[in-house]
C-alpha cells in the first residue's frame, strides 16, 4: 500500500508482473487495449468470472485513467510537498531505520518517491474508487496490460464486497499492516493469474504452483539482498509472492470459498506468511515484561511499533550479505518485537529494538553476526535467552543502560 494523497489509499501492482500459471471460469478473453472501454469491460467481466465476486457484474466498470511517468512523479512530489506543509507528524521511522542500515543512510530526500515510481505499474484509489495505469512508454504488451488491469479490478472488487475499512481493523502495527497487505495483494495476484490463464488457455490443475512461487520468492529475496534500502523492498515486495502463495494454496484447496475462509482466518504476523498455510500454527509468546523502557537522557519516546519478520529479514540481509538462506531462516524464527524511537528536541534519535526469537540459539546467532558485521561498532546488543535487544543512537550516549530500566512495567 502506498498513499498518493492524504487520505487516498491505493493498492498497487508491481512493475513487470509475474507470468500467470492457471485458469478458471468459463468466460473467454483475448489480449486487448486496456485504454478502450470495450477491453476494460471484458477484463472486468473476466475478473468477476474467476473470482465469483459479490460485485454486481452489471454495475459500471470503475473509472480509469492512463498517465505517464512524468505526471505520476509530479503527483507523488505534490503529495509529498502537501504532507510537509500540512503539519503532519514528523517521519521518525526513516532516519531510525537508516541507523540500522535498513534504509540506505546516504539515500537522497526523494528516495521514497524514486522507489515508488520504479515499483508501481498501477494503483486503485479507494477514495476515488478509480484505477490509474502508469504508461511507461516502452511499447505495448497487451497481455501484460490486461494482467495489470485485472489486478486493480480485484482491488476494486475488494473495496466493494469486503471494504478496506474491514481490512484496517486487522492492523495494529507495521507487522500486521504488512501481513494484511500481503493478503490483499495475494488475492489480487491469484485472480490476476487466473485471468491471464484465460489468455493462455492453461489448466489450473496442471500448474506447478509450488515451483512457481518458490522461484518468485527466491527472485524477490535476491533483489532485497542486493538493495541498499532492503526495508522498503522487503515490505513492498514480499507481500506479492508470499500473499499469492498463501491464497493460491487456499484456492486450490477450496476454490473461491477457500480464499474467503483464508481471508477470514487471516494470519496475524508476517512470520506466519513466511511459514505458509500448512507449515505450523502460530505459537503463543509470553507477554513482554516491560511496556516502556526508560528513555535515554535528554530523549523522549516518539514512536513504538512492532516491525515484524519482513523487517527482520531486511536487517538480517545486512548481517549475512553472502548467506541469504541464513538471513531468511533467522527472520522466519521471529517471535515478536518492540521497536522504540526516542528523540531530543533537536530530533537527534536513539533506537531500541527488542527482538524475541524462537530459540536462544536463534538470538545468539543473530547477535554473533551483528558483532562480526560493519554495524557491530555502532549497534550495542544485549542477549537474554531468546530475547535480543539492540540499541543505536545518533549521538554518543556511552554504554546505554536505560533499556534495563523499565518506566512502565506490565
Amino acid at each position: 500500500m502506498k498513499q498518493l494523497a492524504a487520505r487516498a489509499r491505493v493498492w498497487l501492482a508491481v512493475v513487470g508482473g509475474m507470468a500467470c500459471l492457471s485458469c478458471a471460469g468459463d468466460l473467454g478473453l483475448e489480449p486487448c487495449d486496456i485504454r478502450k472501454s470495450a477491453c476494460q469491460r471484458d477484463v472486468f467481466m473476466a475478473v468477476q468470472d474467476v473470482r465469483g465476486s459479490l460485485w454486481d457484474p452489471w454495475l459500471e466498470v470503475p473509472p480509469m485513467r492512463v498517465i505517464g511517468t512524468q505526471q505520476y512523479r509530479a503527483e507523488l512530489e505534490a503529495a509529498r510537498e502537501w504532507a510537509l506543509q500540512a503539519d503532519r507528524p514528523y517521519d521518525y521511522l526513516t532516519p531510525a531505520l537508516k541507523l540500522l542500515h535498513m534504509i540506505d543512510p546516504e539515500e537522497p530526500p526523494d528516495g521514497q518517491t524514486d522507489f515508488t515510481l520504479s515499483f508501481v505499474a498501477a494503483y486503485y484509489d479507494a477514495v476515488q474508487r478509480s484505477v490509474t495505469i502508469i504508461d511507461r512508454g516502452s511499447g505495448t504488451d497487451l497481455r501484460a496490460d490486461v494482467r495489470t488491469l485485472a489486478h486493480e479490478l480485484v482491488h476494486a472488487a475488494q473495496e466493494r464486497d469486503i471494504g478496506f475499512a474491514s481490512f484496517d481493523t486487522w492492523i495494529s502495527s507495521l507487522d500486521t499492516a504488512n501481513a494484511t497487505g500481503s493478503l490483499i495483494e495475494g488475492e489480487a495476484m491469484l485472480y490476476e493469474n487466473l485471468v491471464d490463464a484465460k489468455l493462455r488457455s492453461l489448466d489450473v490443475s496442471r500448474i506447478e504452483w509450488d515451483e512457481y512461487h518458490a522461484s518468485w520468492i527466491a527472485g524477490t529475496r535476491e533483489q532485497i539482498a542486493m538493495d541498499p534500502s532492503p526495508f522498503r523492498l522487503a515490505s513492498s515486495g514480499l507481500r506479492y509472492p508470499l500473499g499469492s502463495a498463501y491464497l493460491t494454496d487456499a484456492f486450490l484447496e477450496g476454490a473461491q470459498l477457500g480464499v474467503r475462509r483464508a481471508l477470514t482466518a487471516h494470519p496475524d504476523s508476517t512470520a506466519r506468511l513466511m511459514a505458509g498455510r500448512k507449515s505450523r500454527d502460530d505459537r503463543p509468546a509470553a507477554a513482554w515484561s516491560c511496556s516502556q523502557p526508560e528513555a535515554p537522557p535528554g530523549h523522549g519516546r516518539v514512536r513504538d511499533d512492532e516491525l515484524g519478520a519482513f523487517s527482520l529479514y531486511a536487517f538480517a540481509t545486512r548481517l549475512f550479505p553472502d548467506d541469504d538462506a541464513r538471513a531468511w531462516s533467522l527472520a522466519s524464527a521471529w517471535n515478536g518485537d518492540r521497536f522504540f524511537i526516542y528523540a531530543t528536541p533537536e530530533k537527534q534519535l536513539a533506537v531500541l529494538w527488542m527482538l524475541r526469537m524462537r530459540t536462544p540459539d536463534d538470538a545468539r546467532l543473530l547477535r554473533e553476526a551483528l558483532a562480526q558485521s560493519s554495524l557491530g561498532a555502532s549497534v550495542q546488543s544485549e542477549l537474554e535467552g531468546e530475547r535480543l535487544q539492540l540499541f543505536v543512537a545518533q549521538t554518543d550516549l556511552g554504554d546505554f543502560a536505560s533499556w534495563r530500566t523499565c518506566s512502565a512495567p506490565l
